[in-house]
């Protein structure tokens, strides 16, 4: 097997043509996946490469990859299983823009395309509440979350937060939206929040302000420990 860690900015694999949710613009996307054939020509002990542990796309973490493709079916399967027990089995370490709202917080979110009333914009927002008929007709996407403040800045703050998933955008929506604190790097919802006169404000999702794209910085987004 091979551990490393995985820097922020890398994708597993291009994203699907209907993809539901939004990415942030980037001039030139690096895939992970397109790298395996160099990563063959290095590690000449092995005839093939699985991905089994991969961070999501604005995560930098440990990566885990295995020669062995029974190996790789055994790990896939018990992370199936682990997400089906709805607990938070990943811990992340996360630095965020300002100070959250509270120090800490535990919950069960639902992530769901909501469409606007005036301009009929469709944009991935987190809900407190939904629908047994969402949930069952797979219209939201649930997520359990906790976070607690480790550390607090000037400028920034380190939280550790744990969560049942990291797909569908839910840590970057959960500290945008919830938490008024972006996360570092987040370039997408960040635009979500607004300082009047020091006090972060959230803004209307569907406005042309919220969905613009806000440069924050370019690293450092949170890491999986």
């Amino acid at each position: 097997m091979i551990v490393f860690n995985k820097p922020a900015g890398i994708a597993k694999s291009p994203p699907a043509a209907s993809s539901p949710l939004p990415t942030s613009n980037t001039s030139a996307p690096i895939y992970f996946e397109s790298l395996i054939p160099e990563l063959l020509k290095i590690f000449t002990q092995f005839k093939d490469l699985h991905i089994v542990k991969f961070p999501e796309r604005y995560t930098s973490g440990v990566t885990i990859l295995s020669g062995s493709e029974e190996v790789a079916q055994r790990i896939n399967k018990c992370k199936k299983r682990a997400k089906t027990m709805d607990e938070c089995n990943d811990s992340h370490l996360v630095i965020s823009l300002g100070h959250p709202l509270t120090k800490h917080s535990q919950g069960k979110y639902a992530v769901k395309l909501a469409k606007g009333e005036v301009n009929n914009r469709k944009v991935p927002i987190l809900e407190d509440r939904w629908s047994e008929m969402d949930r069952k007709r797979q219209r939201v996407k649930l997520v359990r979350i906790s976070h607690k403040l480790v550390r607090k800045g000037s400028e920034a703050s380190l939280c550790r937060v744990s969560s049942s998933t990291t797909a569908h955008n839910a840590l970057r929506l959960f500290f945008a939206t919830k938490l008024l604190s972006p996360i570092l790097g987040d370039n997408t919802f960040s635009a979500r929040v607004n300082n009047v006169m020091g006090v972060p404000m959230l803004l209307d999702p569907w406005s042309d302000v919220a969905n613009s794209t806000k440069v924050c910085y370019n690293y450092c987004t949170y890491f999986l420990v």
